[in-house]
């Protein structure tokens, strides 16, 4: 065994580290690469795929599912930890500068927290909390707010540097090592930072996993596997030949798997009985199983060379790899089967695997390849996907949400033009749900296919009307709905709008363009497919899609391509990487304010003001970019001066300009640089009910109508902008050199009647 305690300081003891067969060969290398210094295992996000992983050259890798490098961001110290993906997209490691980072999903530092030394492995609450030890004695327990500030601190007399573990209740299990190393310590503690009870055992303790009836496992240098009431109370225990260095996983029908230090890979049935053992001829040094869907059991081991194994379920072997270093740190499967796997020759290793990671309690270490530690959070993200297809199979297409072409789809296609119905919709694992989709005036008229995903077709209504479609029996919670529309041309657009209850989310539009650019190879926001965000959905409510008709060489034409529905937040509003970006605001006070923008990293990005001064000559020119260089571009808004809102003081909320005589706005932005824009429209009111309507022409071509959103309660009024509630997006806007863009704010009814208003404006260049 190598004891090498650098190396141990996040995993020693505690480890890590969907969906259909890989038709490449299981256990052969998909690819390496190399990373500078010793490094952990990786974390991978379930909406884009990127694999995120930590090195002792003090950087944090992220690579895209190919391989390939998509950035590093380099932090104060050595990154020792496994990555933790939270609810956001952010991602969080810990360095010995004794910082815990939170890095943003492009690279860039969201903020930073000091803890009192090297802290250990994370695990996220449902509620965004971190929590973490640290490597050194007398700390605590640290549970850090997702906006990086401290929530509280729990004392720690020992070091409790393994991965903490999240009860579906709250609560936070951590182990501790005095100095003596004796009173080794687990402890439960509330979510509100007070200790519920302790449980002492005779050495060192692995980090837990938590079974669903609540039960915690939990392994120890003591040769004992432990098995722990939710009240504190030991279960049972399980002796074994050697030490148990190796966090516990459990398998779909509750077996629980870990490795002996001397090479045996226990199944030790819920009862605490033996299963059975399997010998791997090397060592279990720190690296947690893996538990695939179809029962396959992952393992790595460490010397006296390293080697991957694939057993079945009882325990006979698949497969194994062996041109591989020494395994030291948890094994990782991806959503399309992929394994993970990092050694001590400098590689991180992708061999192709049988199945997706298993829909089990606890089955891999820190539980699931975001690395949460949580057993409240779901292994597959519950999305449901739809496409409208014309031929008599089911395409993934490019999709906005959703790892890899295994996610299942859901076709309404031929057979369904009948009933003009679906029922038992499928979620993206393929386990069954009670959601049905019905769609009223398409059948009978379905589009052409075509090669690429999602193209193969789409459905449109006879008469030229209004496509409905109804989507029945989703359960109660927040969604996102992603409708994508576009036809075989590219005048082949698509209107959408949403009612969930009685509120209506607004109307929004995919983009006819100019060029062929709409037949991409992914699917871009604003120009193939709209989201609508943040829908509140009641038990057993409808939820309504019309799909609107809009001219085309055809005619007035209603179509789409597909719908896809996830929980909110579960994919970040897309912000396009920008060369320029340049911030308007139309303020009431005399002041510029930053606001809670879609774009930007700081407050302190330069706004320019709209306020008034400008009410005479209802124009500003020569504004500036948000890093405070000057250019020629100019704005101006007609019928605009002399009403404007009230001052509010959370941030953009400072104003709004409207008109006096309850028409439309026209904002002109004009001189910009040649280039492709995104143009972010801010517009809400100081009331739930005063939302905005925009359109936006350029170069005669018009991009649509989107609106915020009217909501029953004062959501709308939140810290953070969400497209679809308190702003809109038009993406991928193409801008000649001189041409004007034009963009129209409607007015819409609200209690004080119906008002056309519009708070701020960003204008961010593609590179």
């Amino acid at each position: 065994m190598k004891a090498n305690y650098l190396k141990c300081l996040c995993a020693i003891l505690g480890m890590v580290v969907s969906a259909s067969v890989s038709a490449q060969t299981p256990g052969t290398l998909k690819w390496k690469y190399p990373i500078s210094g010793y490094h952990n295992a990786p974390a991978i996000s379930p909406v884009t795929g990127t694999i995120y992983i930590g090195s002792w050259d003090n950087k944090l890798y992220a690579l895209n599912p190919d391989g390939t490098l998509k950035w590093t961001y380099t932090t104060g110290g050595y990154i020792a930890c496994v990555p933790s993906i939270g609810p956001d997209g952010s991602v969080y490691v810990s360095s010995a500068d004794k910082k815990l980072y939170a890095i943003n999903p492009d690279g860039t530092l969201k903020w930073t927290y000091l803890a009192d030394d090297t802290t250990g492995n994370l695990a996220i609450g449902s509620d965004g909390t971190i929590y973490f030890g640290t490597i050194t004695y007398n700390s605590y327990l640290y549970a850090v707010k997702p906006d990086g500030t401290l929530k509280w601190q729990f004392p720690i007399v020992g070091q409790a540097y393994n991965s903490p573990a999240v009860a579906s209740d709250g609560t936070i299990y951590i182990a501790e090592v005095s100095v003596a190393g004796t009173d080794i310590l687990l402890h439960a503690v509330t979510p509100a930072g007070t200790e519920k009870w302790n449980f002492a055992t005779d050495t060192g303790l692995s980090s837990p996993a938590i079974a669903s009836d609540g039960t915690v496992y939990i392994g120890s240098l003591a040769n004992m596997l432990y098995a722990i009431n939710p009240d504190g109370t030991q279960k049972w225990s399980y002796s074994a030949a050697a030490s148990i260095e190796t966090s516990p996983v459990i398998g779909v029908d509750g077996t629980v798997y870990v490795g002996e230090l001397t090479g045996n890979l226990l199944a030790i049935n819920p009862n605490g009985t033996l299963k059975w053992s399997h010998y791997n001829g090397s060592y279990f040094d720190q690296s947690a199983p893996a538990v695939a869907q179809d029962g396959t059991i992952y393992y790595g081991a460490s010397e006296p060379t390293g080697k991957i194994g694939a057993l079945n379920s009882g325990g006979g072997l698949k497969w194994s790899y062996t041109s591989i270093g020494g395994i030291y740190s948890f094994l990782a499967i991806g959503n399309d089967g992929t394994l993970y796997v990092t050694a001590d020759d400098g590689y991180l290793y992708a061999l192709y695997g049988t199945s997706s990671l298993a829909n089990s309690a606890w089955p891999m270490g820190q539980r699931d390849p975001v690395r949460n530690a949580n057993a409240a959070s779901p292994i597959y993200p519950p999305i449901i996907n739809i496409n409208f297809a014309a031929a008599d199979v089911d395409k993934v297409g490019f999709a906005a949400v959703g790892l890899t072409t295994s996610d299942f789809w859901n076709g309404y296609r031929f057979p369904n033009v009948a009933s003009a119905a679906v029922s038992n919709l499928k979620w993206s694992d393929s386990s069954s749900s009670t959601v049905g989709v019905t769609v009223n005036n398409a059948p009978g008229q379905w589009g052409n296919p075509v090669s690429d995903g999602m193209y193969d077709g789409y459905i449109y209504p006879q008469n030229w009307g209004t496509l409905t479609v109804t989507v029945t029996n989703l359960p109660a919670g927040i969604y996102d709905f992603y409708l994508y529309g576009h036809g075989a041309a590219n005048d082949q657009n698509a209107i959408f709008s949403l009612v969930s209850g009685s509120i209506d989310y607004g109307t929004k539009a995919t983009t006819k363009v100019g060029s062929t650019s709409w037949n991409s190879t992914a699917w871009q926001e604003g120009l193939q497919y709209e989201v609508m965000r943040g829908v509140s959905v009641a038990s057993n409510q409808p939820v309504t899609i019309k799909v609107l008709p809009d001219a085309s060489a055809y005619g007035p034409l209603a179509m789409i391509n597909g719908v896809q529905i996830v929980p909110a937040g579960l994919l970040p509003p897309v912000t396009m990487p920008t060369t320029n970006l340049m911030n308007i605001n139309f303020a009431a006070a005399d002041a510029d304010k930053v606001g809670f923008a879609a774009m930007g990293l700081t407050t302190s990005d330069f706004w320019n003001g709209y306020r008034f001064p400008n009410v005479a000559s209802a124009a500003v020119s020569n504004l500036k970019w948000s890093d405070s260089s000057s250019s020629t571009v100019g704005v101006t808004v007609n019928n605009a001066p002399g009403q404007w809102g009230n001052p509010v003081s959370d941030g953009m909320y400072d104003g709004y300009i409207y008109p006096q005589n309850w028409g439309t706005l026209t904002v002109t932005v004009t001189n910009l640089p040649a280039g492709t824009y995104d143009f972010y429209v801010y517009g809400h009111g100081a009331a739930d009910d005063q939302n905005a309507i925009f359109n936006l022409v350029s170069n005669s071509i018009d991009y649509g109508t989107q609106a915020t959103t009217v909501v029953g309660s004062a959501s709308w009024n939140t810290t953070t902008w969400i497209d679809g509630q308190q702003y809109v997006l038009f993406g991928g806007v193409p801008v000649a050199s001189g041409q004007p863009v034009i963009l129209n704010v409607l007015p819409d009814s609200s209690s004080y009647g119906p008002i056309a208003m519009i708070n701020g404006m960003q204008i961010a260049k593609r590179p």
